[in-house]
Parts: C-alpha cells; sequence; structure tokens
C-alpha cells in the first residue's frame, strides 16, 4: 500500500516541474555564492597557488614561510614605503598590500589551527579547577557539568591545515531548505484531497484496507516523499558545493572550523555533515507531518496547501527552540556545550530536542491516524446529501 501510495504522490506532472525547476534554481545559486567569494583574478589565482604549498599536515618549513612572508609584508605596509603599481616583482598578487592580505588571512587562519590544541588544554585545565571547586561547594550538577566539559575537549588538536570557508558555506547554507518546504507542502496536500474531491473517500472505508491502513500508509509515503526531496537537495547541495569551492577539509576535524572551536563534536567534518543531515531530515518529517495534519484536516488540495504554508511560515517566524524549524539549523545548537539540567545532570540540549520533535512526530502521525473525518468534511458531506434529497 505504501508504495502504491507513492506512486500517486509521483505522478503529479507539477510536482516533477517544480522538482525539476527549483533543483536547477539551486544550483545556479550555489554558483552564485561560490562567485561571491571570488576577488581579483589575480589574487585568487595567488591563493590558490599558495594554498596547494601549505595545505595539509604541519610542516615547519611551510609555517615558516608563511609567518616570514606575512610579517616582511606588514613591515613594507606599515612603512608606507610600497608601490601601488600593478605587477611588482617578488609579489604573488601582483601588489604587496595584497600579498599582505592575503598572507594576513592564511596566518590568521593558521595560526588559529596550530595553537586549538593549546586553547583546549587551557579550557580543560579550567574545567578540572571548576570541578574541585565545585566539588567543595557540594555543587553537584556544576561537578558534573565540568566533567562532562572534561571528557568533551580534552585531548583535542588539529593537526592539518585545510580551508574550511566551503565547508562552512555549505553547513550554512539555508536556500535548499526553503525549496524542500515548498516542494513537501505541494507534494503532500493532495494526499488527502484526490479521495475527497473524486468522492472515493466513503468508497475506500468500506473496503478492507481502507480507514486507519490506508491513512497509515498515506503518512508513511508522505514522510517517505519528503524524505526523499530533502536528500535529493542536499546531496545536490554537497556536490555543487564540493564542486564550486573545491572542499578538501573533509578528514579534519569539525572544530578546525572557527564557528565550531567550542562545538561538543568531535568528529570530521564529513561526519558532521551526516548528523547535521540527520536532524534536518528529522525537522523535514516533522513539518511533513504537519502538513499532512493540515492536510487531513482540509480536504481540499488548493486550501490544504495554502494552510500547510501559512503553518510552516507561521513557524519559521515565530522561531524558538521548541520549533521543528530549529532542527534545520541545527549548527546553531552545535556551536557551543549547553545543557539542561534534567533531575541534575546536564543532557545537552540538542538531543533533547531531537527526542522531542520525534515525539512529536509521533503524537502527529497518531492524530492523522485515528483522527475521525474532519468537522468540515462532514458538514460539506451533509450539504451534498441534503441537496440530493432535495433533487
Amino acid at each position: 500500500m505504501i508504495a502504491a501510495e507513492m506512486k500517486k504522490i509521483w505522478r503529479s506532472r507539477i510536482l516533477w516541474v517544480f522538482l525539476v525547476l527549483l533543483a536547477v534554481l539551486n544550483c545556479a545559486n550555489i554558483v552564485h555564492v561560490g562567485r561571491r567569494t571570488k576577488t581579483d583574478p589575480a589574487f585568487d589565482a595567488a591563493r590558490a597557488r599558495i594554498y596547494a604549498q601549505v595545505r595539509g599536515q604541519w610542516n615547519p618549513e611551510t609555517l615558516r614561510f608563511v609567518i616570514d612572508t606575512y610579517r616582511n609584508a606588514a613591515d613594507v605596509v606599515a612603512s608606507r614605503s610600497y608601490s601601488t603599481e600593478p605587477n611588482q616583482p617578488g609579489t604573488y598578487t601582483g601588489y604587496i598590500f595584497g600579498d599582505y592580505s592575503l598572507f594576513g588571512e592564511l596566518y590568521d587562519e593558521m595560526e588559529y589551527m596550530y595553537h586549538y590544541g593549546e586553547a583546549m588544554r587551557q579550557t580543560v585545565e579550567k574545567a578540572q579547577e571548576n570541578a574541585a571547586f565545585y566539588e567543595e561547594k557540594h555543587n553537584a550538577f556544576a561537578v558534573r557539568e565540568s566533567r562532562a566539559i572534561l571528557r568533551l575537549y580534552q585531548g583535542r588538536k588539529i593537526d592539518a591545515y585545510y580551508r574550511t570557508d566551503g565547508a562552512y558555506a555549505l553547513i550554512c547554507y539555508d536556500t535548499s531548505t526553503v525549496l524542500i518546504l515548498l516542494l513537501c507542502a505541494l507534494c503532500i496536500s493532495p494526499v488527502f484531497a484526490r479521495e475527497h474531491e473524486t468522492q472515493m473517500h466513503s468508497l475506500l472505508k468500506l473496503t478492507k484496507k481502507g480507514g486507519r491502513k490506508l491513512r497509515c500508509a498515506k503518512t508513511a509515503a508522505a514522510m517517505l516523499s519528503a524524505c526523499a526531496i530533502a536528500l535529493l537537495f542536499y546531496l545536490i547541495d554537497f556536490v555543487c558545493f564540493l564542486c564550486v569551492f573545491r572542499i578538501d577539509c573533509l578528514a579534519n576535524p569539525v572544530y578546525s572550523i572557527k564557528a565550531f572551536q567550542n562545538t561538543p563534536f568531535s568528529c570530521s567534518v564529513l561526519c558532521y555533515l551526516l548528523i547535521l543531515l540527520l536532524y534536518r531530515l528529522t525537522g523535514i518529517a516533522v513539518l511533513a507531518l504537519l502538513n499532512l495534519l493540515c492536510a487531513r484536516l482540509f480536504p481540499r488540495e488548493i486550501p490544504a496547501f495554502c494552510v500547510s504554508l501559512a503553518c510552516t511560515t507561521l513557524l519559521i517566524l515565530c522561531g524558538g527552540t521548541v520549533n521543528p524549524v530549529t532542527l534545520l539549523t541545527a549548527r546553531d545548537l552545535h556551536r557551543s556545550f549547553s545543557v539542561y539540567d534534567i533531575c541534575g545532570y546536564p543532557v545537552q540540549k540538542h538531543p533533547v530536542l531531537l527526542a522531542g520533535m520525534l515525539l512529536l512526530a509521533a503524537m502527529t502521525a497518531a492524530l492523522i491516524i485515528f483522527m475521525p473525518d474532519s468537522a468540515l468534511f462532514r458538514y460539506r458531506r451533509r450539504e451534498r446529501v441534503r441537496d440530493d434529497r432535495a433533487v
């Protein structure tokens, strides 16, 4: 039954037209995002040439090359004795100020990664001091929190330098999520409307597999279709960003991205992208179920579509922690270590949110399956019966 219901969903030509159109639009937008990061062609060529020379495991010669070149350029710029003429000999970008800017950017990135291990050692030492202090004060929760920080941040270091701007841009890219939500509303709104608009709903209830079994199949088909659309678009995002930004830091730890220096995750960038995908798919599934609930309440395709879009927009605008939209931007919760006090134990916020949204999904699915026909539909059915009797 689930396969049959999925065939009904994917039989829609409008869905396929919008799917292809929005996928192309998404690819074009990613290319545009990549072009915005580029500056002068000579500057970009110099950056690529230098990066090819310094990327990889830490090397004393590489570090010395970056430090010396940056300091020499900084001295010349500080003395104001540099020339503004283009194509200056002995420069990488064609002029000394360009070299100063390029190597300054490279110096800051490498300095953060090279000294990250030392910064985390200080964090761990501070956590140890806090644990000992709160133990004397008999503050059990603060002791557990400090020991959790100790476990999470101990032994961290970054062994190699790779550019992370492309991976960070991929993590923060939300355009595809908006397109996914639009397509989900489009494909889910007709799920219950077809039978209602063709007057087949009453007949299907009398069949062996009608009623709750049919609603279970429709619910599963809608969720699977929404997740399939999301997977397709997130795969497009990954491939396009990989090509446009030439991402090569996937094996580096996720905290090599400066915005995630305090993240509780110690996995690689690639592994974190998969974790982020799990959170996003869960959020898409919950929103798909809410759209399906709207379709259940309004058994007409256009009203169901409009109400679904309105509800999704309202959730996006309202924000807040207890919101399925938060799962779509779970990276904000993953940037730092933040906990809830649950029975005196520190529990990180992001798994609590994930568990809460899964519970909401189960409750919404149960409501869709076990809820009787909407009052709106019953009213319309009574109106039709009255009209038939009048005739």
